[in-house]
């Protein structure tokens, strides 16, 4: 048996199954290479998810760097204020005193004010009681 005789007479049969194992052959590496493909979609779409929840956090870091500053500079103004109100308070105070001397020396009754209102202000964030107190008419 010749191999030109061979060839002609299994050749066909040869070439199929030849094709088979190729196209089998093929169907494995489409297989792995679609693995492969998914697998770096999942890792880029994982990096993606990444890239976001970074930038995301970035801007928190930022905001609270922001607003940490902006609660300083209202702590800051905030005992500055109060520096003033302790004066203005004690301004009030002095001033009630000399008006109590003056009716004493000018021989009136001592004049009623309201009250001031609570100095310092209570530690709670409680919004400070308004009282309402009817004016009174002093002839002077």
């Amino acid at each position: 048996m010749s191999v030109s005789h061979f060839i002609s007479e299994y050749g066909n049969l040869i070439m199929t199954a030849g094709a088979g194992v190729g196209g089998w052959c093929a169907n494995m590496m489409n297989g792995y290479l679609k693995a492969q493909r998914q697998k770096f979609d999942a890792g880029q779409q994982a990096l993606a998810i990444l890239d976001r929840a970074s930038e995301r956090d970035r801007q928190m870091d930022t905001l609270v760097a922001t607003m940490t500053l902006r609660v300083n500079d209202l702590m800051l103004l905030r005992w500055r204020l109060d520096d003033v109100m302790q004066e203005v308070y004690a301004q009030a105070i002095a001033a009630r005193m000399i008006i109590h001397e003056l009716d004493a020396q000018a021989q009136r009754i001592p004049r009623d004010f309201a009250p001031l209102p609570a100095y310092p202000l209570a530690a709670n964030n409680a919004p400070p009681l308004k009282t309402e107190q009817p004016e009174q008419a002093h002839d002077a």
